[in-house]
């Protein structure tokens, strides 16, 4: 294609859709995926995390945002106020994105565990009959039977 991008109209001549090229859809795939994935938090255990997810504000600038959010509502906060507030906020922000992004990984790693676990819990008998017949723990296990 010359175009990547081609645009689906209605009877109205108004775009409603997109037409890519498959390169172009898949190269919109990969990053979308890779942004998923860096989503996650790396290099951390799930002790970690899990203190992560219960991250608070610090105890002062939690009462500094109190006061200021208090005193903005009524009307009475300076410009430099406003400011600390605006700072304090943006903090706020992004701790619930840690917090968010620390549980997301958790979730992802405990749907890895537990996949894990049900392929152990499922038994020696479940285990041998998805081995393939020639694998090493396959003869060993029928020699043991002997």
């Amino acid at each position: 294609m010359s175009d990547p991008v081609r645009y689906v109209t209605n009877q109205e001549g108004e775009r409603v859709g997109v037409l890519l090229d498959l390169e172009s859809y898949r190269h919109l795939q990969n990053q979308q995926q890779s942004r998923r994935d860096s989503e996650e938090l790396q290099g951390l255990s799930d002790e970690e995390l899990r203190a992560l997810t219960m991250a608070w504000l610090a105890p002062d600038a939690q009462a500094q945002l109190d006061n200021l959010l208090a005193r903005n509502a009524e009307g009475d906060l300076p410009p430099e106020e406003t400011t600390r507030l605006d700072e304090l906020l943006a903090r706020v922000d992004q701790l619930a994105l840690l917090v968010a992004r620390a549980r997301l990984t958790l979730r992802k790693s405990k749907s890895a565990f537990n996949a894990l676990v049900s392929v152990v819990d499922a038994g020696p008998k479940e285990i041998q009959d998805n081995l393939e017949p020639d694998s090493p723990r396959t003869v060993r296990n029928n020699a043991e039977n002997q």
